[in-house]
């Protein structure tokens, strides 16, 4: 049954991915009819790949639906709300002392990205070699990155880059293994993997389907040669496979899961 009465003139907003627009304008010539409910607590409407969410008291949102919202709008006691993060679980900070993840499983199995850069311009690769420990009195990662892959150049032009563990599943690997094989100077990463990327307070890039980030600052880099490996058997890794590796030994400033 359509209520067709309508509280006092409002203009309804949408969002699609980060952009908020007008209601009516992104629904373009399609006619939506809004039923309200008595007291206006809460509605909810899809369309497409856009959400809104109508309601008349924060509080009462809040404690029905447990997420991140943007106010859009106010009209006398009814405010209307866009769902921020439209469905994704929100990456919460915790102390890195408390990570209890075996890190031969989680780098060596699972591998992680390697991201630099910020909203302008970033980059992220596969890595299944690294460290984590403590050094110099911090909670340190220890990353090897070849100066030829793309991901390198914006490491060096930033002081924080993030680890980003995406777990075990099908689509994770996926993921990886196109990260890994592609170069981003080519092509967007995120929008062919369909990975979400997220700003953290200090303006690196993670991901909203990582189930661990490290976010680190650089602190120590040194240079992999030939003459300085102690067992040569281990060249067999370079030369046609690719150059050796920069080390940068980074401190983890900052850790979220979800």
């Amino acid at each position: 049954m359509i209520n067709n009465s309508k509280p006092q003139a409002c203009t309804v907003f949408g969002i699609r991915g980060a952009k908020v627009m007008p209601f009516l304008e992104m629904t373009k010539q399609n006619v939506i009819y809004f039923y309200f409910k008595k007291h206006f607590l809460i509605e909810t409407f899809a369309f497409s790949d856009y959400s809104c969410i109508f309601a008349t008291d924060i509080s009462s949102l809040r404690q029905r639906i447990g997420m991140a919202f943007v106010e859009c709008c106010m009209i006398s006691s009814l405010k209307l709300l866009v769902n921020k993060k439209k469905g994704k679980d929100k990456m919460e900070k915790i102390n890195v002392k408390e990570l209890n993840d075996n890190v031969f499983e989680t780098i060596g199995k699972e591998w992680m990205l390697v991201c630099a850069g910020n909203k302008d311009k970033f980059n992220m690769m596969t890595a299944s070699w690294g460290c984590l420990g403590w050094l110099w009195n911090k909670p340190v990662a220890v990353v090897f990155i070849r100066p030829e892959r793309y991901t390198h150049g914006i490491i060096e032009e930033n002081e924080f880059m993030t680890l980003s563990f995406l777990g075990n599943s099908e689509e994770a690997r996926k993921i990886y293994n196109f990260c890994g094989s592609k170069s981003g100077r080519d092509l967007d990463k995120a929008k062919e993997t369909g990975l979400s990327p997220v700003e953290t307070d200090n303006g690196s890039i993670a991901f909203e389907q990582s189930r661990l980030t490290l976010e680190c600052r650089k602190l120590y880099k040194d240079n992999m040669t030939a003459e300085k490996f102690l067992d040569k058997d281990l060249l067999q890794w370079y030369g046609a496979k690719g150059g050796f590796h920069d080390v940068y030994v980074v401190e983890i400033t900052n850790a979220y899961t979800k």
